[in-house]
């Protein structure tokens, strides 16, 4: 054998020695290593729990209701009506039905990039809605030609309940027969390609 040989074996046992080395202080040789990191974990959450203030356990509760820290060391926060509690349900907006002439048409921010086409839709003597349709090329998109003096009708969501002659949205409109529907069940508009 020659003396390079040996050279050459004695670095690569070194070599694998250091690996073995270095694993085996790590602790992943360990066999309860991955137990004691779990234990490592409960204790630090169970620290974290105790560290809670009384207003930050108010913070998990339902609107109206205060909490306790259960006697047998169980938190609040921990039951199942507590952690219901952050969920509120969506109200769904009210829809109205308009139909009539179109008395005038207008394009709202058209100059910052979000252009909206409006109509005031004549609902009876002296009365105009003002419903806020789409913008021009979504209209453009679904073959809904408006114009002024045209006969429509549809559905809008009326998300503002306080005032009586507040701005509807529409959720579709019916133009030369035609059918655009331009909202869906929860208002949101289907040209912003979201939850269509």
């Amino acid at each position: 054998m020659k003396s390079e040989h040996l050279v050459l074996g004695i670095g690569g046992l070194a070599f694998v020695g250091m690996v073995i080395g270095a694993l085996v202080s790590s602790g992943l040789y360990e066999p309860d290593a991955q137990e004691r990191l779990r234990d490592i974990k409960r204790e630090q959450v169970q620290n974290q729990t105790q560290e809670m203030t009384p207003s930050n356990q108010m913070l998990a509760t339902p609107k109206g209701q205060t909490t306790q820290q259960g006697t047998g060391g169980e938190l609040a926060w921990n039951r199942p009506d507590a952690q219901m509690g952050q969920m509120q349900a969506l109200n769904k907006a009210p829809t109205v039905k308009y139909q009539g002439n179109v008395l005038r048409m207008l394009s709202r921010g058209d100059t910052i990039g979000w252009g909206q086409v409006h109509i005031w839709v004549d609902t009876g003597p002296g009365v105009a809605k003002e419903v806020s349709i789409g913008p021009n090329w979504f209209l453009n998109h679904l073959g809904c030609r408006l114009s002024k003096g045209k006969n429509v009708r549809g559905i809008a969501y009326k998300f503002d309940k306080q005032d009586p002659n507040g701005l509807l949205y529409a959720k579709n409109i019916v133009v030369d027969g035609i059918t655009c529907r331009l909202r869906n069940d929860e208002g949101f508009a289907l040209w912003s390609n979201r939850l269509g």
